[in-house]
Formats: C-alpha cells, sequence, structure tokens
C-alpha cells in the first residue's frame, strides 16, 4: 500500500484548521468536525478540487462535507459553490448550496439584449434583426410577421 501523508493542524488567515493531502502536492483546508474524511483516499482533479472513487462514481469532497453540514442531501439540482472562489478551501463557513433554476422558455425568435426585447430570423442561414421591443410578445409578433408575409 502506497504512504499517505498525514493530515495536518495548520493556521491559515488567523483560524487553525486541517489540510488534507491530495495528489499532486495539492491539499485541501477542512474544519475539524470533517477531519474523520482525511482517513479516505482523494484525489486531486484537473481544477484542484478533491474527489475519490466509489463504486464506479466520482465523488466530491466539497459536496460530501456540505451534505454533512445540512444534515440531509438536499432535493432537486444543486451544486456547490465555495464563496471566496477557493475550490481548495473546503471550511464548513464557505461552502453554500446554490439550486439550479429552470430556465423559462422563450417565444420563438425572440433575444434579450440590454434589458429590451429584440427579434430576429434566419433565413437560408442568414440572419436578419428585426428590431427592438418593449416585450418579448412584440418580438415574437414581429418574427411571425417575417415568418409567414
Amino acid at each position: 500500500m502506497k504512504y499517505k501523508r498525514p493530515a495536518q493542524w495548520v493556521d491559515i488567515e488567523n483560524e487553525m484548521v486541517w489540510t488534507i493531502p491530495l495528489t499532486r502536492g495539492l491539499f485541501i483546508i477542512v474544519d475539524e468536525c470533517d477531519i474523520d474524511l482525511a482517513f479516505d483516499n482523494w484525489h486531486a482533479l484537473g481544477k484542484g478540487y478533491g474527489a475519490r472513487i466509489e463504486n464506479h462514481e466520482r465523488i466530491l469532497l466539497h459536496r460530501v462535507i456540505l451534505v454533512r453540514a445540512l444534515g440531509v442531501l438536499p432535493e432537486g439540482e444543486w451544486y456547490c459553490k465555495h464563496l471566496n472562489n477557493d475550490v481548495q478551501d473546503n471550511r464548513r463557513s464557505n461552502l453554500q448550496i446554490i439550486y439550479k433554476q429552470k430556465t423559462a422558455k422563450r417565444l420563438k425568435g425572440t433575444i434579450i439584449r440590454k434589458r429590451r426585447w429584440g427579434a430576429r430570423i434566419t433565413i437560408n442561414g442568414n440572419t436578419r434583426r428585426l428590431g427592438g421591443y418593449a416585450t418579448e410578445e412584440a418580438g415574437h409578433d414581429a418574427y411571425m410577421n417575417a415568418k409567414y408575409c
């Protein structure tokens, strides 16, 4: 079995935290209550996220910590945001759950730019702008007129 470096107790930003070593010389910062995760074999992904493989699935360390902090697996589609944008800082105070929102379907032929609705149509690979409009419905009407007239 390969030797694994032990977790270390370090001072970061005047706060004592634990670091869990990853592959490629990287490490993950965690709170003391999550230090038991150091006993699993974590590796570094391309951008520095901590991950492990379990039952042929990739498990991300920051998601494990967030679920443990919440005490329950969140429902629906969600992702974990690092508040300070440091993917190696997995302290509970740095993680936030973000629920994915379903995007509303736009009416055909409409776009929104600079808080105004616009209309455009593509004919034979050429896109033509049809103008700017105050509402999405007005832009859709312009599209339908161009399409059928």
